[in-house]
């Protein structure tokens, strides 16, 4: 059994880390991982058969229960994106304030530099703020894995 745990961690870090999201190498562990799932729920089942009552039992069904929900929540966090229709909204607010402070500048018969550059840096990097934290595992912001590496590291030394 603890093969199998060191296993699905090895899996799990091995998608995060070395796949892309949608890509087929991720499918094929996601259905490996899965597949562990299954089968540590057959050992839960045969212990659940011989000893119904067992309170070790019990702790490592709500254990499982909880891993495989920690995989769903993961999953999903990493599947939710911005919609392209909000940052197309944002793109097409961009645009229309800069044609407002172009507007202005005609206004006042110059060009006020300060304040138009700043604007376009200002609006620059917020639009690839907000892309690079839509996209944890890529980009400038990434999400740590430290706890899962930490946790391979404890599976491996109690293997020794």
């Amino acid at each position: 059994m603890s093969e199998l745990f060191r296993r699905y961690v090895a899996i799990r870090l091995e998608s995060v880390l070395q796949t892309e999201q949608s890509s087929p190498e991720r499918e094929q562990l996601d259905i490996e991982a899965r597949q562990i799932q299954r089968q540590l729920w057959q050992i839960a089942n045969e212990a659940a058969e011989s000893d119904p009552r067992s309170v070790p039992l019990g702790l490592y069904t709500q254990a499982l229960n909880q891993m495989i929900d920690i995989k769903t929540q993961r999953d999903i966090a990493v599947a939710n994106h911005v919609p392209e229709s909000v940052l197309l909204f944002l793109l097409g607010f961009a645009v229309l304030a800069a044609v407002a402070l172009g507007y202005g500048n005609g206004l006042a018969g110059a060009r006020i530099t300060s304040p138009t550059v700043a604007y376009f840096v200002i609006v620059v990097l917020v639009i690839l703020l907000i892309i690079d934290l839509d996209h944890p595992q890529q980009g400038l912001a990434l999400t740590s894995q430290t706890s899962m590496i930490a946790l391979q590291e404890i599976l491996h030394a109690v293997e020794r």
